[in-house]
């Protein structure tokens, strides 16, 4: 395997993430897990839900910017012809 600098890349991230949830699971009853679990799964879906949007987005106004030369065009025939 080679090696990365990126934390996101290699199982350094799944590491830590398993250390914090155990450390976290140590010291709270399993209602709080419970709650402290849905909220943590309510942040993360959310983040998705914005990169989400923010992948569309740019699509959107390549679409309008199309839409936006498309009328210009043909202002600009009607106005040749």
């Amino acid at each position: 395997m080679a090696a990365s600098t990126s934390l996101c890349t290699d199982n350094r991230l799944i590491l830590v993430t398993a250390l914090i949830s155990i450390l976290i699971a140590d010291d709270l009853s399993a209602d709080q897990l419970n709650v402290l679990g849905a909220f943590l799964t309510s942040i993360g879906d959310l983040l998705a839900l914005k990169a989400a949007q923010l992948s569309v987005a740019p699509q959107k106004n390549i679409k309008q910017q199309i839409c936006d030369l498309e009328e210009q065009i043909k202002k600009l025939k009607e106005s040749i012809g």
